[in-house]
C-alpha cells in the first residue's frame, strides 16, 4: 500500500504545482501478471517479473487513488495519522499493538476515514482469495458491533468488543 500511496501523493503534488496529474490505468485482474496485492513481493526470477511489478505498482496506485478520491486527503490524513501513532480504529484515543497490515488499514479506512468502498476494493485487488471468508466474518462482526453501539445509546462499546 505504501507504493500506491507514493504514486497517488506524487500525482496530487503534480496537480497542486500546476502539472498534469496522471491517473492509474484500469486494473485488469485477468492479466497473466495479476497478483493479489497482499501476496505481491519482491520480483522472483521469471520472464514476467517486470510485467508483474508494473501490474502491482499500477494496481496498488489504483486502490489508493480510488480511496483518496472517496475520503479525500483529510480523511486519508486521519487514517495515516492513526496508523503512525498506533491509534485503535474502534476506540478513540486508545492505542494498539496490532501490526499495520491490510486488516488494520481496512479498519482505519472504514472507521476513521468513513470509506464505504474500501472492503470492495480490498476484495477486488488486495486480499488473498483464501481470506475472503475472514472478510465475510468481519462484516458480520462489524454489523453486530454497530447493533450493540445503537442499543447502548450513550454508553460506548467496550474496548474489548
Amino acid at each position: 500500500m505504501s507504493e500506491g500511496l507514493a504514486e497517488e501523493y506524487s500525482a496530487l503534488a503534480l496537480a497542486a504545482t500546476g502539472g498534469t496529474s496522471p491517473t492509474p490505468d484500469a486494473v485488469d485482474t485477468t492479466s497473466k501478471n495479476a497478483v493479489r496485492l497482499e501476496e505481491w513481493s519482491s520480483p522472483r526470477r521469471r520472464e514476467s517479473a517486470n510485467d508483474t511489478e508494473a501490474w502491482g505498482y499500477n494496481a496498488s496506485w489504483s486502490v489508493m487513488h480510488d480511496l483518496v478520491a472517496e475520503i479525500d486527503t483529510d480523511g486519508m490524513a486521519k487514517v495515516l495519522g492513526a496508523a503512525s501513532t498506533d491509534t485503535m480504529a474502534y476506540v478513540s484515543g486508545e492505542s494498539t499493538t496490532a501490526a499495520n497490515d491490510w486488516k488494520r488499514l481496512l479498519d482505519l479506512l472504514e472507521e476513521l476515514g468513513g470509506s464505504k468502498k474500501a472492503e470492495a476494493l480490498f476484495r477486488a485487488d488486495v486480499v488473498a482469495t483464501d481470506q475472503f471468508a475472514k472478510l465475510d466474518e468481519r462484516a458480520v462482526a462489524r454489523g453486530k458491533r454497530a447493533e450493540l453501539a445503537t442499543a447502548g445509546g450513550q454508553w460506548a462499546v467496550p474496548a474489548g468488543v
